[in-house]
Protein backbone atom coordinates (compact mmCIF):
# COMPACT_ATOMS: atom_id res chain seq x y z
CA UNK A 1 0.00 0.00 0.00
CA UNK A 2 1.53 3.44 -1.00
CA UNK A 3 2.42 5.58 1.41
CA UNK A 4 0.43 8.99 1.98
CA UNK A 5 1.25 12.29 2.95
CA UNK A 6 -1.86 11.71 5.41
CA UNK A 7 0.10 8.84 6.82
CA UNK A 8 3.72 10.85 7.60
CA UNK A 9 1.27 13.73 8.76
CA UNK A 10 0.05 11.67 11.83
CA UNK A 11 2.94 9.84 12.30
CA UNK A 12 5.21 12.93 12.35
CA UNK A 13 2.87 15.46 14.18
CA UNK A 14 2.57 17.94 11.85
CA UNK A 15 0.21 19.04 9.29
CA UNK A 16 -0.82 17.41 5.72
CA UNK A 17 1.04 21.00 4.03
CA UNK A 18 3.91 20.86 6.06
CA UNK A 19 4.71 17.46 5.01
CA UNK A 20 4.17 18.90 1.30
CA UNK A 21 6.34 21.71 1.96
CA UNK A 22 9.21 19.61 3.32
CA UNK A 23 9.40 16.44 1.11
CA UNK A 24 8.78 19.52 -1.79
CA UNK A 25 11.77 20.42 -1.41
CA UNK A 26 10.65 23.83 -0.33
CA UNK A 27 10.65 23.22 3.70
CA UNK A 28 13.80 25.42 4.86
CA UNK A 29 10.88 27.80 6.76
CA UNK A 30 10.88 25.35 9.38
CA UNK A 31 13.02 24.09 11.91
CA UNK A 32 15.75 21.34 11.26
CA UNK A 33 13.81 19.38 13.86
CA UNK A 34 10.47 18.97 11.74
CA UNK A 35 12.17 18.41 8.71
CA UNK A 36 14.27 15.46 10.59
CA UNK A 37 10.48 14.26 11.68
CA UNK A 38 8.67 14.45 8.37
CA UNK A 39 11.81 12.85 6.71
CA UNK A 40 11.91 10.07 9.32
CA UNK A 41 8.13 9.69 9.40
CA UNK A 42 8.37 8.95 5.50
CA UNK A 43 11.35 6.74 5.91
CA UNK A 44 9.58 4.25 8.21
CA UNK A 45 6.58 4.30 6.55
CA UNK A 46 7.77 3.79 2.71
CA UNK A 47 11.12 1.95 2.02
CA UNK A 48 10.27 3.19 -1.96
CA UNK A 49 10.89 6.72 0.08
CA UNK A 50 13.82 5.87 2.20
CA UNK A 51 15.74 4.94 -0.92
CA UNK A 52 14.18 8.50 -2.55
CA UNK A 53 15.80 10.50 0.16
CA UNK A 54 18.89 8.80 0.67
CA UNK A 55 19.84 9.17 -2.93
CA UNK A 56 18.64 12.73 -2.71
CA UNK A 57 21.14 13.54 0.14
CA UNK A 58 23.91 12.17 -1.53
CA UNK A 59 23.25 13.50 -5.23
CA UNK A 60 23.12 17.31 -2.78
CA UNK A 61 26.59 16.34 -1.03
CA UNK A 62 28.31 15.68 -4.75
CA UNK A 63 26.03 18.76 -5.90
CA UNK A 64 28.14 21.22 -3.01
CA UNK A 65 31.29 19.42 -3.89
CA UNK A 66 31.12 20.43 -7.38
CA UNK A 67 31.49 16.86 -8.61
CA UNK A 68 27.89 16.66 -10.03
CA UNK A 69 25.68 18.44 -13.26
CA UNK A 70 22.95 20.61 -12.07
CA UNK A 71 19.88 18.78 -13.69
CA UNK A 72 20.84 15.64 -11.05
CA UNK A 73 20.21 17.18 -8.43
CA UNK A 74 16.67 18.69 -9.19
CA UNK A 75 16.68 14.92 -10.95
CA UNK A 76 16.74 13.09 -7.19
CA UNK A 77 14.22 15.80 -5.74
CA UNK A 78 12.48 14.61 -8.81
CA UNK A 79 12.44 11.14 -7.84
CA UNK A 80 11.31 11.65 -4.57
CA UNK A 81 8.20 13.64 -5.36
CA UNK A 82 7.27 10.66 -7.77
CA UNK A 83 7.73 8.32 -5.28
CA UNK A 84 4.55 10.34 -3.52
CA UNK A 85 3.06 10.65 -7.26
CA UNK A 86 4.23 14.17 -8.63
CA UNK A 87 6.56 13.74 -11.33
CA UNK A 88 8.00 16.92 -13.04
CA UNK A 89 9.84 17.57 -16.00
CA UNK A 90 13.72 18.49 -14.83
CA UNK A 91 15.02 19.77 -17.71
CA UNK A 92 11.79 22.19 -18.30
CA UNK A 93 12.52 23.22 -15.05
CA UNK A 94 16.12 23.72 -14.61
CA UNK A 95 16.36 25.61 -17.87
CA UNK A 96 13.81 28.30 -17.04
CA UNK A 97 15.40 29.08 -13.76
CA UNK A 98 18.69 28.97 -15.54
CA UNK A 99 16.71 31.18 -18.33
CA UNK A 100 15.43 33.79 -15.54
CA UNK A 101 19.28 34.42 -14.98
CA UNK A 102 20.12 35.44 -18.69
CA UNK A 103 21.57 31.66 -18.90
CA UNK A 104 18.88 30.12 -21.42
CA UNK A 105 21.68 27.86 -22.92
CA UNK A 106 23.31 26.99 -20.62
CA UNK A 107 24.50 22.68 -20.64
CA UNK A 108 22.65 21.70 -17.13
CA UNK A 109 24.74 17.78 -18.33
CA UNK A 110 27.94 19.14 -18.12
CA UNK A 111 29.49 19.06 -14.04
CA UNK A 112 29.73 22.24 -12.30
CA UNK A 113 32.89 21.84 -11.23
CA UNK A 114 34.83 22.18 -14.61
CA UNK A 115 32.82 25.35 -15.51
CA UNK A 116 33.82 28.69 -15.75
CA UNK A 117 33.43 31.06 -12.19
CA UNK A 118 30.83 32.76 -13.86
CA UNK A 119 28.74 29.53 -14.34
CA UNK A 120 29.43 28.34 -11.01
CA UNK A 121 28.31 31.56 -9.53
CA UNK A 122 24.74 31.47 -12.00
CA UNK A 123 24.42 27.69 -10.64
CA UNK A 124 24.89 28.84 -6.89
CA UNK A 125 22.26 31.78 -7.38
CA UNK A 126 19.94 29.49 -8.98
CA UNK A 127 19.94 26.95 -6.45
CA UNK A 128 18.21 29.86 -3.92
CA UNK A 129 16.07 30.98 -6.11
CA UNK A 130 13.94 27.53 -7.23
CA UNK A 131 13.28 27.57 -3.69
CA UNK A 132 9.91 29.64 -3.25
CA UNK A 133 10.55 31.22 0.24
CA UNK A 134 9.49 35.02 2.08
CA UNK A 135 12.82 35.73 2.51
CA UNK A 136 15.83 35.78 -0.08
CA UNK A 137 18.95 36.52 1.46
CA UNK A 138 22.38 37.49 -1.21
CA UNK A 139 25.60 38.24 0.06
CA UNK A 140 27.54 39.70 -2.85
CA UNK A 141 25.78 37.76 -5.59
CA UNK A 142 27.50 39.85 -8.59
CA UNK A 143 30.98 39.79 -7.65
CA UNK A 144 31.77 37.28 -10.12
CA UNK A 145 29.38 38.44 -12.93
CA UNK A 146 29.58 40.36 -15.93
CA UNK A 147 27.45 43.31 -16.83
CA UNK A 148 25.02 41.50 -18.59
CA UNK A 149 24.80 38.42 -15.96
CA UNK A 150 23.93 41.27 -13.40
CA UNK A 151 21.16 42.80 -14.53
CA UNK A 152 19.40 39.44 -15.33
CA UNK A 153 19.79 39.05 -11.99
CA UNK A 154 18.65 42.58 -10.65
CA UNK A 155 15.50 42.09 -12.98
CA UNK A 156 14.97 38.60 -11.10
CA UNK A 157 14.99 40.05 -7.96
CA UNK A 158 12.75 43.09 -9.05
CA UNK A 159 10.41 40.22 -10.20
CA UNK A 160 10.86 38.58 -6.29
CA UNK A 161 10.15 41.68 -4.53
CA UNK A 162 7.05 42.67 -6.33
CA UNK A 163 5.63 39.18 -5.45
CA UNK A 164 6.01 39.56 -2.05
CA UNK A 165 9.59 38.14 -1.40
CA UNK A 166 11.67 40.21 1.03
CA UNK A 167 15.34 40.20 -1.11
CA UNK A 168 18.01 41.05 1.34
CA UNK A 169 21.24 41.96 0.08
CA UNK A 170 24.72 42.38 1.02
CA UNK A 171 26.64 44.49 -1.20
CA UNK A 172 29.43 47.06 -1.67
CA UNK A 173 28.67 48.25 -4.75
CA UNK A 174 27.03 51.78 -4.91
CA UNK A 175 25.55 51.27 -8.16
CA UNK A 176 23.75 48.34 -7.05
CA UNK A 177 22.60 49.62 -3.61
CA UNK A 178 20.80 52.99 -5.40
CA UNK A 179 19.79 50.66 -8.26
CA UNK A 180 17.53 47.89 -6.39
CA UNK A 181 16.78 49.22 -2.67
CA UNK A 182 14.19 50.19 -1.18
CA UNK A 183 15.46 50.52 2.23
CA UNK A 184 19.62 50.24 3.23
CA UNK A 185 21.12 49.71 6.11
CA UNK A 186 24.18 51.01 6.70
CA UNK A 187 27.24 48.84 8.57
CA UNK A 188 30.35 49.95 9.76
CA UNK A 189 32.94 48.16 11.66
CA UNK A 190 30.56 45.80 13.25
CA UNK A 191 28.25 48.23 14.15
CA UNK A 192 25.07 49.81 12.71
CA UNK A 193 25.05 53.45 11.49
CA UNK A 194 21.89 53.91 10.26
CA UNK A 195 18.82 53.05 8.45
CA UNK A 196 17.25 55.01 5.59
CA UNK A 197 14.32 54.82 2.97
CA UNK A 198 14.21 55.09 -0.40
CA UNK A 199 13.83 58.81 -1.46
CA UNK A 200 15.63 60.02 1.72
CA UNK A 201 19.23 59.07 0.34
CA UNK A 202 21.35 59.04 -2.24
CA UNK A 203 25.36 58.18 -3.52
CA UNK A 204 26.28 61.09 -1.01
CA UNK A 205 24.37 60.60 1.42
CA UNK A 206 25.18 56.65 1.92
CA UNK A 207 28.94 57.69 1.47
CA UNK A 208 29.21 59.97 4.40
CA UNK A 209 27.25 57.19 6.79
CA UNK A 210 29.98 54.91 5.56
CA UNK A 211 32.55 57.03 6.61
CA UNK A 212 31.10 58.29 9.33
Amino acid sequence: MKTTRKDIARRAGVSVSTVGMILGGRGQRYSVDTQQRVLDAAVELDEQWRSSAEQEKATRARFAQGRIRPDEVQAAVDAARHSLGEPGDVPAFTRTVLAELGAPDLDITAPVGLQPIVVQQLVVIARSLVVEAPVLVLDEPTAALGHAERQALFGVLRGRRDRGVAVILVSHRMDEVLQLSDEVVVLANGHLVGIVQRGDFDEQRLLEMMVA
